[in-house]
């Protein structure tokens, strides 16, 4: 959970064009407010069929609406869209991921956390 006595990371998203895959990278809380924004980028890159990597290391604090769009995403990509990872998710997106049990069921690369 984040710190409720500091403001919250600004969100936001970057792609990045890696060739045969693209990169969206996260910054920030992932939330009811913010998930909305992230399912677009991932849907938007979805579209050109390349792998999509969700970078998650600054990532600090994401709920069930967030994990939600990973799970949409996952399951798209086994419906034979295009390829989905995970990329280092942040300690409080793991900490989500272990609890859920979802952890061993998503598409992480380099699964240890990152601060």
């Amino acid at each position: 959970m984040s710190d409720p006595t500091l403001p919250p990371m600004k969100f936001e998203t970057r792609v990045e064009d890696l060739g045969r895959m693209i990169a969206v990278r996260v910054r920030g809380d992932v939330d009811i407010a913010t998930a909305p924004d992230l399912q677009r980028s991932i849907e938007t890159e979805a579209g050109d069929g390349r792998t999509i990597v969700v970078d998650l290391a600054e990532v600090s604090f994401m709920d069930l609406r967030g994990l939600h769009v990973l799970i949409d995403a996952a399951r798209l990509s086994s419906d034979g869209g295009p390829g989905f990872w995970i990329l280092s998710p942040s300690i409080p997106v793991r900490r989500l991921l272990d609890l859920t049990g979802l952890a061993s069921q998503l598409p992480v690369l380099r699964a240890e956390p990152h601060e």
